[in-house]
């Protein structure tokens, strides 16, 4: 009887084990050090115009890689009449087709805005049947076999966007998220995403956010200066809602460049094309009073760069879609965009120094922006999508301990071995890391796992 119950306990004991010890090994969806994935952000807002309609099939099709994790945004509730004007009235949530389309095992970034243009009402507006609606959504796309990274209300220790400067209010709304959807959909990742400033923190816009609570000022001042989100004052921690709340810590990350000379009365932003300061970005992970990369190693958490890109200026516009006069192309665009990955996506040298960064995001987009006009694509020019690729096989192969993981085709719709360690357009012996190349072990020592724990059972049994 005694054996009987200690073995009965000892199975429940090594189950736990086993769990706590990869949860604390590795977050969910996190790859072994030295593995990245690379996500793509297509443009797909067809209601923009007939401009903006990629596709993650597209994209895997004329790149000939099967791309691992693609990104797409929406907001919540997801029709407003008082959103962003761009997307005033319309529908905005993702149709999950656009990765089961694929036919690839690829996972899904998922950004949710709480945007309501009311300043002040961010939060507010979003109504427990909107929560519902979400995790549901959710757990319908992990029915599907789609494992979702939910980057909610990113960027909020920023002063732009409606949601933003409010820490109380963030964390009590994000926490409430979290277990919702927690309760219902498993294969969901949360990415806690604030924005770099190893300066300091970033000023209050009340004019966009509204005034914050006399608790999130509070918070906001964490010398106890007297000043509430101030340059002295932590841009990260007064937003961050807890470990066991948070899967992942995401971020954006862009070269800009200069601000240009006819910055037309100061609304023209940048618009110069020049090559990338060398080491910009690994300024931006560990320089200033508030490094932020070490801030990310000391929580233990997986990072990635969930928006990272370079944009050519093309035009200056007039605010009103009229673009004006085009800019010149300076050293062009394959230079300018190459230096860019050549310091962080592509370079195994800062690839080994930071491993927590898990995950790069390509941000496909063309837009008008701060009255210039853009491109943020890596992946819609033969010529730079070509040299990327390029770079990334040169790392892949260069025995540096680098490797990028790719999509694998779904068994289902492919006769192909899931557990292939090439892709199609890899270069010459170069070999390629799949999802699927990885799961299989996970596979088998849950095999051994239940062999041993059959053992025990009949063991018990006996007795």
């Amino acid at each position: 009887m005694k054996l009987a119950a200690l073995s009965q306990y000892s199975i429940t004991a090594f189950f736990s084990a086993v769990t706590v010890t990869k949860v604390n090994g590795l977050a969910k969806f996190e790859l072994p050090d030295g593995q990245i994935q690379v996500a793509v952000w297509p443009d797909t807002y067809t209601y923009l115009g007939p401009y903006h309609d990629d596709s993650p099939l597209k994209i895997n099709t004329r790149t000939g890689r099967l791309w691992p994790v693609f990104h797409a945004g929406q907001n919540i509730p997801v029709k407003s009449a008082t959103s962003n004007p761009e997307v005033v009235n319309i529908d905005t949530t993702i149709d999950v087709t656009m990765i089961t389309e694929t036919k690839t095992n690829a996972s899904m970034i998922l950004d949710v805005y709480p945007y309501d243009s009311r300043p002040g009402m961010a939060f507010a507006a979003v109504t427990d049947a909107d929560i519902k609606s979400l995790t549901n959504q959710l757990a319908a796309w992990n029915a599907k076999g789609v494992k979702v990274y939910l980057r909610l209300a990113s960027e909020m220790n920023g002063s732009w966007y409606p949601w933003g400067t409010q820490p109380v209010e963030f964390k009590e709304f994000w926490i409430k998220v979290t277990n919702a959807v927690r309760a219902v959909a498993p294969d969901v990742a949360m990415v806690w995403s604030p924005q770099v400033n190893y300066a300091g923190a970033y000023g209050i816009n009340a004019a966009v956010t509204g005034k914050p609570s006399a608790a999130s000022l509070t918070a906001l001042d964490t010398n106890n200066d007297g000043c509430s989100s101030c340059p002295g004052d932590d841009p990260y921690s007064p937003y961050y809602p807890g470990d066991q709340f948070v899967d992942w810590v995401g971020t954006s990350l862009y070269w800009h460049g200069p601000q240009p000379s006819n910055n037309a009365g100061g609304a023209r932003s940048y618009g110069v094309n020049v090559l990338p300061t060398a080491g910009f970005f690994e300024t931006q992970m560990d320089t200033g009073a508030f490094p932020f990369y070490d801030y990310v190693k000391n929580l233990g958490k997986p990072l990635q760069i969930s928006e990272w890109g370079c944009p050519m200026y093309l035009y200056n516009t007039d605010g009103n879609g009229v673009y004006q006069t085009p800019i010149d192309a300076g050293p062009g665009e394959v230079a300018i965009k190459q230096a860019w990955w050549r310091q962080s996506l592509a370079n195994p040298t800062i690839l080994k120094k930071y491993p927590n960064i898990k995950m790069f995001g390509l941000f496909e987009f063309r837009k008008a922006e701060q009255l210039t006009f853009r491109d943020f694509q890596f992946l819609n020019s033969t010529a730079v999508s070509n040299a990327l690729l390029s770079d990334m096989d040169a790392v892949q192969s260069s025995g540096s301990g680098i490797s990028y993981v790719w999509a694998a085709k779904n068994p289902a719709n492919s006769t192909a071995d899931t557990r292939s360690t090439t892709v199609p357009n890899a270069s010459s012996g170069s070999s390629v890391v799949t999802e699927a190349s990885l799961s299989h072990v996970t596979r088998l020592e849950a095999s051994v796992i239940a062999f041993i724990c059959a053992i025990l059972l009949t063991a018990a049994a006996c007795l």
